[in-house]
C-alpha cells in the first residue's frame, strides 16, 4: 500500500481548505443544515485556536481560507467533520462517512496571494454559474461588507480590511480579475470510467440516460453538478448524450 502523502505546511499559517462529501454526496440539503455545520466551525476551529479568514458553502463542498498558529488545523477540521457527519446521520436515519475521508489543503505563504484565494473562495459561487459573490448568502463576503446585518459572524474581516484600507476595497477586490489561473488542485482528472461512476450515482442512472431529451433550462441544473463533481465538457458529452454546445452552453 503506498505511503499517504505528508501534508504540506505552510511557514505563514495559513491555508485554503476543500472538504468535499464522500462520493460526491451533496453536504447541504436545506439551510438547517447549513446553519448547523457552521455552528459546528465555529465550535471546533475556537476550541483549536484556529482563525476563519474566508468561507463559502456549496452544495457538495467547502471552502474555508484558515489561519492556524496554534497547530490545531487537523483537530479543527476533524471535530467539524465528525459533529456535522453525527448530525446529517441522525437527521437522515443513514450511518456511514459524509465526507472523504482526508480534507484537502493548500499553503499560502505571502499577503497577495491569501488576497487571491479568499477572492477564489468568495467567487465560487460565479464560476459554478449561481451568481456573484455580492448575491450569494451562504459565504463570509457579507461578514466583511455588511458585519451588522449578520447575527454570528465566522470570519475574522480584521486582518484583511486592515490590509486593503477599506470594505471598499473588498469588494474591488471581488470585481477585479486578479489572477484568473488561480485554482484548487481538488483532484485528479477522471478517467471515463470514473466519470460516468460518478454521474451515476450523482444524478442517477434514469435522470442521467433522459438528459439528452430535456429542455435546454432543464439541463442546465444537472450539467453545472457533473461540471462541479469534476466531469469535463467532453466527459458529460459522453455521459449524458447532450452535444458539446450544448453542454457549454449550459455552463455559460
Amino acid at each position: 500500500m503506498m505511503a499517504r502523502q505528508s501534508r504540506a505546511i505552510s511557514k505563514s499559517g495559513y491555508y485554503h481548505i476543500m472538504l468535499r462529501g464522500t462520493g460526491k454526496r451533496r453536504l447541504f440539503e436545506d439551510d438547517l443544515d447549513r446553519r448547523a455545520f457552521l455552528r459546528f466551525a465555529s465550535t471546533a476551529t475556537e476550541r483549536y485556536g484556529v482563525t476563519v479568514i474566508a468561507w463559502c458553502l456549496m452544495d457538495n463542498h467547502v471552502h474555508l481560507i484558515l489561519l492556524d498558529q496554534t497547530h490545531g488545523l487537523s483537530g479543527a477540521m476533524a471535530s467539524l467533520c465528525t459533529s456535522y457527519a453525527k448530525y446529517v446521520n441522525e437527521r437522515t436515519g443513514s450511518v456511514g462517512h459524509v465526507f472523504e475521508n482526508r480534507f484537502k489543503s493548500k499553503p499560502i505563504e505571502d499577503d497577495s496571494y491569501l488576497l487571491v484565494a479568499v477572492r477564489y473562495v468568495h467567487c465560487n459561487p460565479a464560476k459554478a454559474g449561481i451568481c456573484d459573490a455580492a448575491n450569494y448568502q451562504w459565504s463570509s463576503y457579507h461578514e466583511y461588507v455588511s458585519p451588522n446585518g449578520c447575527n454570528k459572524p465566522l470570519a475574522d474581516t480584521s486582518y484583511l480590511l486592515k490590509m486593503l484600507g477599506s470594505t471598499a476595497s473588498f469588494e474591488r477586490l471581488h470585481v477585479l480579475d486578479i489572477d484568473p489561473s488561480y485554482e484548487f488542485e481538488m483532484r485528479q482528472r477522471m478517467n471515463d470510467e470514473a466519470a460516468y461512476n460518478a454521474a451515476r450515482e450523482l444524478l442517477g442512472a434514469e435522470e442521467l440516460r433522459s438528459l439528452a431529451k430535456r429542455s435546454r433550462e432543464e439541463r442546465r441544473a444537472p450539467i453545472r453538478q457533473l461540471h462541479e463533481a469534476g466531469l469535463s465538457v467532453r466527459q458529460i458529452q459522453r455521459v449524458t448524450g447532450v452535444g458539446k454546445w450544448s453542454v457549454e452552453q449550459a455552463l455559460a
